[in-house]
């Protein structure tokens, strides 16, 4: 255990932390959280790391304000990703309004910090039916290569802060990311 008796919380605590290796968290941000939350209280959990994701996405406006693309990059990251750790334990139907709005700040936050990457990802819309699905395309170049799809689920959304890291730029591979039907964002 890291910080929770409780199972769940320890996990998504850690499922958190473990982003770092790709920019989406700190450490010390995160273990900060954890302990302004109570041990098992949902409320208690969406109301620190919704905390610490407008601190850190206000911080993200103020390095872009000055210029700095790189730390306004990884820190529209990591509120990307304690947004949507933020709603995590409250994805229930019907889905409450305060899922709803971080998902919307989620959304932002990587919008953002897709605008501030060396090669920032084409924004695309894949037609589903009655619905466009909005999504990503990140290419490593002009050249034909292996592509890497990756469907977004409500609990994992893709724009999770590895993607940018573990897709086209580090592997060689064009990655495709974007949220499945029947997601927040297509309601």
């Amino acid at each position: 255990m890291i910080a929770f008796r409780n199972r769940l919380f320890d996990g998504q605590l850690l499922r958190t932390i473990g982003h770092g290796t790709y920019a989406g968290a700190e450490l010390g941000e995160c273990l900060a959280t954890a302990g302004r939350v109570i041990d098992g209280d949902r409320e208690s959990w969406h109301s620190a790391w919704m905390s610490l994701a407008d601190r850190t996405f206000a911080a993200a406006e103020a390095s872009a304000d000055r210029g700095h693309r790189e730390s306004a990059r990884c820190a529209f990251l990591r509120a990307s990703n304690y947004y949507r750790n933020a709603f995590v334990f409250h994805l229930e139907a019907p889905l409450p309004a305060l899922v709803r709005d971080a998902y919307r700040r989620q959304r932002e936050a990587f919008r953002r910090a897709a605008a501030e990457m060396i090669r920032p990802p084409n924004q695309v819309g894949i037609p589903f039916e009655s619905v466009t699905l909005p999504g990503y395309f990140c290419a490593v170049d002009e050249t034909r290569r292996p592509l890497i799809i990756s469907v977004g689920a409500m609990t994992v959304p893709p724009r999770s802060p590895f993607l940018e890291r573990s897709g086209s730029a580090r592997t060689g591979y064009h990655a495709l990311i974007f949220d499945g039907p029947g997601r927040v964002n297509s309601s």
